[in-house]
């Protein structure tokens, strides 16, 4: 479907004085940021939207800095979608620092965009404050380590986050060196998802460390990752002493037979 902006401000004039709407699903369909604009200055005003579904369309970082600034005061949206809408690092910001300030959104997704590093550091710093987000997909984002070092340094504090994606982002073994690091001290996060953002060796080893004192994640998946080299004997004492972990995705990493 294509909806004109036309219909876009049909909507959001709807949006504005509808007071039973929960959920909106406007994916491709085309909204441009002109259109994610009067979406997020509807949200500002509506009280009852709890999930908005913007997948697949051109909201780009315009459009993010609007929906940005209606995070900030919207106290109602819990779930929101932008997937795939060629939001840059500016945009990525500007949605990272509103969840600083924002108290009701627990499911974001912002997969296949260009957040960046800047995009990153904003959000890791934002999940230093947040108590509220529990899931958040930041897969293919291109983000390298300044900004998936923040969000490892984040989850060390943050407490409210089950569910994180950072997959197919060049995020280095320092990086999963400082996710390693959290995973001692996170007691929240349930399902991690790492796969082919080259964390190493080292990355690998801070990683499976983690796991012999980490009582709550259940699901890894570090696939697509060249672990070659990894201390599988020691992975495998580690590995031995969790007690929680149930899935475990290993492929694609080149392991020989010492794994």
């Amino acid at each position: 479907n294509s909806i004109s902006q036309d219909g876009v401000n049909a909507i959001c004039a709807a949006l504005a004085k509808n007071s039973t709407l929960i959920t909106l699903n406007c994916d491709k369909t085309e909204i441009s940021q002109e259109g994610a604009k009067a979406i997020a200055a509807a949200l500002e005003i509506n009280t009852s939207l709890t999930a908005l579904n913007l997948s697949s369309n051109d909201v780009g970082d315009e459009g993010a800095k609007a929906i940005g600034k209606a995070l900030t005061t919207n106290k109602t949206l819990t779930s929101l979608n932008l997937y795939s809408n060629n939001i840059g690092e500016h945009g990525g910001r500007a949605i990272g620092e509103a969840l600083a300030y924002n108290t009701a959104l627990t499911t974001l997704d912002l997969s296949w965009n260009s957040i960046g590093n800047e995009g990153g550091r904003a959000i890791g710093e934002a999940l230093e404050r947040n108590t509220t987000l529990t899931r958040l997909d930041l897969s293919w984002n291109h983000m390298r380590e300044e900004g998936g070092r923040a969000i490892g340094s984040a989850l060390e504090i943050n407490m409210s986050l089950t569910t994180l994606n950072l997959s197919w982002n060049s995020l280095g073994q320092n990086v999963g060196c400082a996710i390693g690091a959290a995973l001692v001290v996170n007691r929240t996060l349930i399902c991690l998802h790492l796969a082919d953002c080259d964390i190493g060796e080292q990355g690998w080893r801070a990683i499976h460390t983690a796991l012999a004192t980490n009582f709550t994640l259940k699901t890894l998946d570090v696939s697509d990752n060249n672990l070659a080299k990894a201390d599988w004997p020691h992975s495998h004492l580690a590995l031995a002493e969790n007690k929680t972990l149930t899935t475990l995705f290993l492929d694609r990493c080149s392991i020989g037979d010492d794994g």
